[in-house]
């Protein structure tokens, strides 16, 4: 596992991309299918990812419309972001990097994807996260709950708050600077400054 790990840090250059994700996809037919050649049912889904989806049209390598398992192994090697940056810069601004997976590089379409009258639902993966707004996958649910926190995306709500939020993007900055060339759990340090905008936000809304 370990050198499959090495060889995929390298995941970024254009070798990679062009051997060892293939083999991954075709790894998959076979382990995952459980059957080599694949049965006139695989041989559907195949067609239908290939020739049918919606998402056919899209640019992307041809093994990332059988399977998006190699991400698995980019994501355990800590190489997912640079591969997909890499396969922006091969196929352009939108790419298909899985069956139902489609990556985008361009800013302009944030707004359409993420904003608050977006169409679009979000992935069955959010469910993994714990209950809240973020992980709410119901449009109307998600609608009514932002209507009671609208008020903190307000201009002169974010205009009040902010020199909070810049001392302490600075404390946070000066303390993990601290520690030199020592590691450092920054994961504490992210739970400490949430800890100390959030409850200088409430001192903020209760002054105003």
């Amino acid at each position: 596992m370990d050198s499959i790990l090495q060889r995929v840090s390298f995941a970024g250059d254009s070798l990679s991309l062009r051997l060892i994700f293939p083999i991954i996809a075709l790894a998959f037919l076979i382990f995952k299918v459980g059957r080599f050649p694949p049965t006139p049912a695989d041989s559907t889904q195949i067609t239908q990812n290939f020739i049918l989806s919606p998402l056919r049209t899209i640019p992307g390598p041809w093994y990332a419309a059988i399977t998006s398992y190699y991400l698995i192994l980019c994501d355990l090697a800590g190489q997912r972001t640079k591969t997909i940056h890499r396969l922006h810069e091969i196929y352009g601004p939108v790419v298909r990097i899985g069956p139902n997976e489609v990556s985008f590089s361009s800013g302009s379409v944030v707004k359409e994807l993420y904003g608050q009258t977006s169409n679009y639902l979000k992935a069955p993966i959010y469910e993994a996260f714990l209950p809240g707004l973020f992980s709410l996958l119901d449009r109307e649910k998600h609608r009514e709950r932002r209507r009671y926190l609208s008020h903190v995306f307000s201009m002169n709500h974010l205009q009040n708050v902010e020199p909070v939020i810049q001392e302490n993007v600075m404390l946070l900055l000066e303390g993990i600077a601290s520690k030199g060339e020592n590691s450092v759990n920054v994961m504490e340090w992210f739970k400490m400054f949430a800890l100390d905008v959030t409850g200088l936000q409430i001192s903020v809304r209760m002054l105003t």
